[in-house]
């Protein structure tokens, strides 16, 4: 058995999964390096030019427009497959990034730029963990969940590991609004990966039906059990505490 296998080996990876397990930790790599990239470059950005005491207003911001950018994908994703969807939604994410660049440019458009950057990182986070849960849901089964959704997850830590090293070289070398370009040229290999993913596992992620297939009806209601109201509850709970705590320290 070679070393890379015997790594896999080592996390519970059987010799058949090990290429699609290294594909969707390739993308999940680059797609969180691009995240740290933008998270840092849009708050550094942000407390240079205004105050951490400003920052409730962004997250208003981003309270308006995570979930509309959240819901046009989940829209979208319910007409095309689901290749075609997260394809499209990491498009749309090297989209923002090199838009947000753009505006950092114009002396006009810099001030709203800059303070609309942590919105814009909010949505990209929000949206690409959107696109990385609903790919995993479909390319792994219940059962090979369980063994390998917490190796799957860990590229998060390991990107904002490897990503807060290379960042004051980075910083050093490109400048702080250059961060965007990295972070967009990481989020283009993630699309790279993303499609070859689509090529290869073409069967696990077509659509039950297809598009023009499906039969309308009515949205399907969450179901008002105290079970279900007790998780928003949980989340909203700790996204008031992460919002608050983060602030103390921007301030």
């Amino acid at each position: 058995m070679n070393p890379p296998a015997r790594l896999l080996a080592l996390f519970n990876v059987r010799p058949d999964e090990s290429r699609l397990v290294v594909s969707a930790l390739g993308f999940a790599l680059l797609l969180n390096a691009a995240s740290v990239l933008i998270r840092t470059a849009a708050y550094a950005l942000f407390l240079e030019a205004f105050s951490g005491n400003d920052l409730p207003y962004t997250y208003v911001g981003l309270s308006i427009a995570g979930p509309l950018v959240t819901l046009a994908y989940l829209r979208l994703n319910s007409r095309a497959s689901l290749s075609t969807a997260t394809r499209t939604g990491v498009a749309l994410l090297l989209f923002l990034l090199l838009a947000a660049r753009l505006a950092l440019l114009a002396p006009p458009l810099r001030s709203a730029a800059v303070f609309a950057l942590p919105i814009i990182a909010g949505v990209f986070v929000g949206l690409a963990t959107t696109i990385y849960w609903n790919l995993l849901g479909r390319l792994f089964t219940l059962q090979q969940g369980k063994r390998l959704f917490n190796l799957l997850n860990s590229a998060e830590q390991v990107a904002v590991l490897v990503g807060g090293l290379l960042v004051p070289g980075l910083v050093a070398g490109v400048g702080t609004a250059n961060l965007l370009l990295v972070g967009a040229l990481s989020l283009a290999a993630g699309w790279l990966v993303l499609s070859t993913i689509g090529r290869r596992y073409r069967q696990l992620l077509a659509a039950d039906t297809e598009p023009g297939d499906r039969v309308a009806s009515s949205p399907a209601r969450v179901p008002r059990s105290s079970y279900v109201l007790l998780l928003f509850a949980l989340f909203a709970t700790y996204m008031i505490g992460a919002y608050f705590v983060n602030n103390l320290f921007y301030v």
